[in-house]
């Protein structure tokens, strides 16, 4: 044998690694796996359990989220203003606002989510309180549905926080502020609180709703900050819904489906006012500087007004010259036909921008007096009728019934009529009004031959004139740009309006369920997988033989008696003949026999056999084997003889009920003679020689030629020697016993032994060249399944060094399942009950 062979037989940790992660999975076991699921079955339905609970108070306790939705299309018609400031200065007309900043679609929504919109939104939905019940877990907002509500609050600077409030009875509540300390106070309902930074009114308005409960609520004045951040939240979502044909979608979140409702309806309608006040600015401000313009040439239009009729007055009745009073008469009578002109074209241009920004005319219909065409006013009274009664149709139905679609379109060519009307009249008056001019300008030339009374007037009129120019311009160009303000309108496709959600977006109850199965077949799955890759144990013959290399003696059924409980190994085989235990024990002495080399079998004449027995670790059950294989064959008349060379660790004694006052250890040392050593057992042709007392050198007495001196001895007397050897897996003893005989047999224990000393004995037989070794099983389950216990084994091989190797004991005490300790409980706590009862 090689040196490295030497060196690898006398190692036993070299012979016995564990195997690594990618061995255990080079071959997946269905047998084993069925056996790890059906042990980890209350693991899997706790495991689930725990899983369903958990969503089902998530889905419990969590606030449904709401999400409502609008899609509009907004496009600004507008009308290009006139420039006024270079229209009264004689310039060219300039360029008003543009509707370049409503094509562009990104801009627009920066828009929507300015704080400018913002502000409208809350001002029109009316989001400065918000109320709320108190539950016993969650608080639930109650949007519109409060049964009092809190006005006249712009001056409290108790902001943000919440205000208790304890309803007594239908006319006094009280007031609860938990900010540090608690202080409370009562008021009556319509008194105006003012206590503690409070300064409000509360009014009861649906006393039904607290009729026979005692709820809990509370209310918060919300700052304008704290608003405009809520609203311009993450809760807000307005993004391009189509590009192409500039549509947008302004979606809102919310706890309360009505009030997402309501906040997505207020920014439909703030960002279409809003968008039309700043398309305006420039026209606003053009539209004041105006106005103050005109007040001042008005001023001085109203001063040559005046100084212009002193002349008329003047001049009538102290002026003898007839011709001079005539011309003076025709001026005065013309210039007041020019006044009333002026005054009804103005009228004109009022109704006309009233009409073009599609306001009611209800207080314009006291200046139709002042119209010379009476048509007009019934027009106008036509139009009035038909809004009037098209804004009472709109309080009882909706904006796209066949009703309100009708009135539009009455209104819209009632509209066109009238503005039609007006644009004709107007030509004929601005036609009347040359006729006029001309006429006037005749009549000065001829009073301007008129000296000196014609130079005087000639001075008057002309500053007159040119200050009426500069007013008249002024009044067109403000009537321009009225007109054009009124124009810019937003033209808006409500493509789908503010609804109402019904079904939350968070959380999905579906989602939440199929999450939670999804998670505990993956943590099943896992925990099965995990426990087969920490699971290194053997369980069955078929695993077995997949991993040897040497041949299988058989299976030994796991040895259980009722009646009985064994602390260490017992000749078992004498009680029940019959019995599954027994049969499969000659099952394996067939089988051994086979194995045996010729003229060394068991039955073969003139000839003993030389048997061992060992393990990788203690526990396995080796003694058990050796104890009733040997009785089995003692059965047949064949004298045997079972030698106990664990010396470290005896347990022969102990299986035969023998004392161990002498043994292997004394005839080895010298001290006795085999024949003194030699015990009957309870089968007369079954002898025992046990270890003896524990030596402290047994592998240096096995080296010695006492033991072949020992063994020829006993081959002289009996047919079959069996020794139980110390586990090879702990020290060197076993393997130089296991060369001297003619047949060692190693045994593993099912549910016990790991995979990997399948490795060790392989490597044993391979090292030391024994070709005809074999394994038994001890232990076998009787059905799928019966793992004991697994996992650390004190670093492999550590635990069973020293203090675990004399520790041996017939039974594996393995790891009660969840089932069987949960079980245990309950019994223990209705025994105490029950010993109680008893001591009372």
């Amino acid at each position: 044998m090689s040196n490295q062979n030497l060196s690898e037989s006398s190692n036993p940790n070299h012979l016995f690694k564990p195997e690594s992660s990618t061995e255990a999975l080079s071959d997946i076991d269905i047998v084993k796996i069925l056996s790890i699921l059906k042990k980890s079955i209350l693991w899997i339905l706790l495991i689930n359990i725990i899983i369903f609970i958990t969503v089902f108070f998530i889905l419990r306790y969590t606030a449904p989220i709401y999400r409502s939705t609008s899609a509009i299309k907004l496009t600004i018609k507008n009308e290009k203003a006139v420039s006024t400031l270079q229209g009264i200065l004689g310039g060219a007309s300039g360029g008003g606002v543009t509707s370049a900043d409503a094509t562009n679609i990104i801009g627009e929504i920066a828009f929507i989510q300015s704080e400018i919109v913002a502000k409208e939104v809350i001002k029109i939905v009316g989001l400065d309180v918000s109320y709320f019940l108190k539950g016993t877990i969650m608080d639930s907002e109650i949007y519109l549905s409060a049964p009092f509500v809190v006005s006249n609050h712009k001056e409290t600077t108790y902001l943000d926080q919440p205000i208790y409030i304890n309803i007594l009875s239908l006319q006094e509540y009280k007031i609860i502020l938990k900010n540090g300390k608690t202080k409370s106070k009562k008021f009556l309902f319509g008194e105006q609180v003012d206590w503690e930074g409070l300064n409000f009114t509360i009014k009861l308005i649906n006393p039904k709703k607290i009729s026979g409960q005692n709820y809990n609520f509370y209310f918060k004045i919300n700052s304008e900050r704290t608003l405009i951040n809520y609203v311009l939240g993450k809760n807000l979502e307005v993004g391009e819904a189509n590009r192409d044909a500039k549509i947008i979608s302004i979606n809102f979140k919310e706890e309360n489906p009505d009030k997402a409702k309501a906040i997505v309806a207020g920014f439909d309608s703030a960002y279409a006012v809003k968008s039309v006040e700043e398309k305006n600015k420039s026209n606003v401000q053009m539209i004041q500087y105006l106005t103050q313009q005109g007040k001042q040439f008005g001023d001085s239009l109203a001063k040559y007004d005046a100084l212009m009729q002193g002349f008329f007055l003047e001049n009538k009745t102290k002026n003898t010259d007839e011709k001079l009073q005539k011309v003076i008469t025709e001026l005065e009578t013309i210039t007041k036909e020019q006044q009333k002109i002026a005054t009804e074209l103005g009228l004109y241009n009022e109704l006309q921008v009233l009409i073009a920004s599609g306001d009611s005319l209800k207080e314009f219909m006291a200046s139709l007096p002042l119209f010379k065409n009476e048509a007009i006013g019934k027009l106008v009274v036509d139009y009035q009728l038909i809004m009037s009664d098209m804004q009472k149709v709109y309080l009882r139905e909706k904006n796209n019934t066949l009703t309100i679609k009708s009135y539009q379109q009455d209104l819209k060519n009632k509209k066109k009529q009238l503005t039609d009307f007006l644009t004709g009249s107007q030509k004929l008056i601005y036609k009347g009004l040359r006729e006029l001019n001309e006429k006037k300008a005749e009549i000065e030339s001829i009073l301007v031959g008129l000296p000196p009374k014609g130079r005087e007037y000639t001075q008057i009129s002309r500053n007159y004139a040119r200050y009426d120019a500069f007013y008249n311009n002024i009044l067109n160009n403000l009537f321009s740009i009225r007109l054009t303000s009124a124009g810019v309108v937003p033209e808006i496709i409500i493509l789908s309006p503010a609804n109402k959600p019904y079904a939350p977006i968070s959380p999905i109850k579906l989602q939440y369920y199929l999450v939670a199965i999804v998670l505990s077949l993956v943590l099943s799955v896992g925990l099965v997988i995990i426990r087969y890759l920490l699971h290194n144990t053997l369980m069955n013959q078929n695993e077995l033989e997949k991993l040897l290399t040497v041949p299988l003696l058989g299976g030994i059924p796991e040895y259980k008696n009722k009646d009985e409980k064994m602390e260490f190994t017992r000749l078992v085989v004498t009680k029940n003949p019959k019995s599954s235990l027994n049969e499969s024990i000659r099952a394996i002495r067939t089988n051994l026999d086979y194995m045996l080399p010729s003229g060394k079998r068991l039955f073969d004449e003139n000839s003993a056999t030389l048997l061992s027995v060992t393990s990788t670790i203690s526990g396995e059950g080796k003694t058990f084997v050796a104890t009733n294989l040997s009785g089995i064959i003692a059965m047949t008349d064949k004298k045997v003889i079972i030698l106990d060379f664990d010396m470290r660790k005896p347990k022969l004694n102990l299986a035969f009920g023998l004392d161990n006052l002498k043994g292997v250890a004394d005839i080895l040392s010298g001290k006795a003679i085999w024949q003194e050593c030699v015990r009957d057992t309870e089968i007369d042709t079954l002898k025992v020689i046990t270890a003896g007392p524990p030596p402290p050198n047994p592998s240096e007495l096995i080296l010695r030629d006492d033991l072949d001196i020992l063994l020829n001895n006993l081959k002289q007397n009996f047919d079959v020697i069996m020794i139980d050897t110390p586990p090879v897996g702990l020290v060197t003893d076993g393997i130089l016993i296991m060369k001297k005989v003619d047949l060692p047999m190693y045994i593993v224990r099912a549910g016990y032994s790991k995979r990997f000393f399948i490795k060790g004995v392989n490597r044993v037989a391979q090292v030391n060249q024994f070709k005809n070794m074999s394994v038994i099983m001890n232990a076998v389950k009787r059905s799928v399944g019966g793992y004991g216990g697994y996992g650390n084994y004190g670093g492999y091989y550590g635990g069973y060094y020293g203090g675990g190797y004399y520790e041996e004991g017939i039974e594996n005490k393995s790891k009660k399942s969840l089932f069987q300790k949960v079980k245990d409980i309950f019994s223990s706590v209705k025994k105490r009950k029950r010993k109680k009862k008893k001591q009372s």
